[in-house]
């Protein structure tokens, strides 16, 4: 069985690990983020997100998974965005954007995630251009849920980036 080695882990039991979002009691007596309400966005209506330079930046391999916890009040759209450093379409860049997209996850429970992330995630534009590499530096997450306008309430909680380590 693997082993795994702690990329990053944030459970907001004791504050809110950096992330962007106002820290929540649940009815279980634990603490998550509740997402903010997104206003300048045409796609989304609550964000939560590790934003760059908030945490240490990471290299992908095979292994290596982001998991996480989330709660939406109602059915809704979700998507997993992540920053990668080292692709750029052009010089100017600080790097591209990669997404999974969980399209509409079920209402008044929580789901647990697990995404690899080289396999998991895509680019938004030409998925088949840019593939995510071995070794690219990964140093921003952002979580999305809910159209824009909606009021949908969105909880994330236990994220985990992580390498599975086989021996």
């Amino acid at each position: 069985r693997p082993k795994r080695e702690i990329l990053f882990q944030a459970n907001f039991e004791r504050n809110r690990d950096m992330f962007l979002g106002d820290r929540v009691k649940i009815p279980t007596g634990n603490w998550a983020l509740n997402a903010k309400t997104v206003t300048d966005n045409k796609y989304w209506g609550r964000v939560s997100q590790l934003p760059q330079g908030r945490f240490r930046a990471f290299r992908v391999t095979k292994n290596v998974h982001i998991k996480f916890s989330c709660f939406v009040s109602k059915s809704a759209p979700m998507l997993l965005q992540m920053h990668n450093m080292n692709q750029k379409k052009d010089p100017s860049q600080s790097g591209m954007y990669f997404k999974k997209n969980f399209g509409t996850v079920q209402g008044q429970r929580w789901h647990t995630m697990t995404v690899n992330i080289m396999d998991g995630l895509t680019a938004y534009f030409n998925p088949g251009r840019y593939p995510i590499k071995h070794l690219d530096m990964f140093n921003g997450v952002w979580f999305y849920a809910g159209k824009p306008g909606s009021k949908v309430d969105f909880l994330i909680d236990d994220i985990e980036i992580y390498k599975k380590i086989y021996r």
